[in-house]
């Protein structure tokens, strides 16, 4: 595949990682972020991996045939408002905190979208980072960024929540058990699917276990508990192992102040 000019815009851990992603794939890559000073370069196809509060103004100073966006939040209209030439958005599904594995985006699923000439360069720079597009509307992209929102920020509340209950251990021990734990729940998922990855006591049915949960947590840690219990219990109906009469008696616990 011929390569394509290709400015990246931005030197964060988005930005970081497509850069290794493209070298990987051997896609050149012309690299520009604003503490270089200076105006970007001009190119054929320009990603912006910026916060999202500097995609449209770092946008006004790109010169590029195709503009496209990693802010999975914004919509493009909007983003790239009163702006000639093709507009999309190139977003991965990843959780890119600037580790070393973050340039590896092969099979990595991407968030595309755009005009006819956007989605036409998100879908092929997708294909050269041995990637999966996954193609979204305008409708439908907010739920998409949250769902991903969910999935690799709001975790990590479970986590440091889990992580405060443990403290009788070292933080580190903690969280290193922790992320273990669910990194096999999400082994789970990956080879059985939901419902049937679910595990525990919900699945079970096990009344007597979440009282006793819901009795020894401390006030913060019991609401979201009881939060995502609530979730949680639509997911072993669905599977099905449990007792129906005993997830209505969970349910009740959980809907206790």
């Amino acid at each position: 595949m011929t390569p394509i000019p290709l400015l990246l815009v931005g030197d964060g851990a988005v930005a970081r990682a497509l850069a290794a992603g493209f070298s990987t794939a051997g896609q050149p890559v012309t690299r520009w972020w604003r503490g270089q000073g200076g105006e970007p370069p001009e190119a054929d196809v320009a990603i912006l991996a910026v916060s999202d509060g500097a995609v449209s103004e770092v946008a006004r100073r790109v010169r590029a045939d195709v503009l496209l966006s990693c802010a999975g939040g914004l919509p493009i209209d909007a983003v790239f408002a009163g702006m000639n030439g093709g507009k999309g958005l190139l977003h991965p599904l990843r959780a890119l905190a600037g580790g070393p594995s973050d340039g590896n985006l092969a099979e990595t699923v991407f968030g595309i979208a755009g005009d006819a000439a956007g989605l036409s360069a998100a879908r092929r720079l997708v294909d050269v980072l041995g990637g999966v597009p996954l193609v979204l509307t305008a409708e439908s992209q907010p739920r998409y960024h949250a769902a991903a929102v969910l999935v690799s920020n709001h975790t990590l509340a479970l986590v440091a929540t889990a992580t405060a209950l443990l403290s009788d251990l070292d933080p580190r021990v903690a969280e290193s058990a922790l992320a273990d734990l669910l990194g096999s729940a999400v082994a789970n998922i990956r080879a059985l699917h939901l419902p049937a990855a679910l595990t525990g006591p919900m699945a079970r049915g096990d009344v007597a276990t979440i009282q006793t949960h819901l009795a020894a947590l401390p006030p913060e840690a019991a609401a979201l508990y009881r939060a995502t219990g609530r979730a949680l219990l639509t997911v072993a109906e669905a599977k099905g192992q449990a007792d129906p009469a005993t997830l209505v008696a969970i349910g009740r616990l959980l809907d206790k102040p």
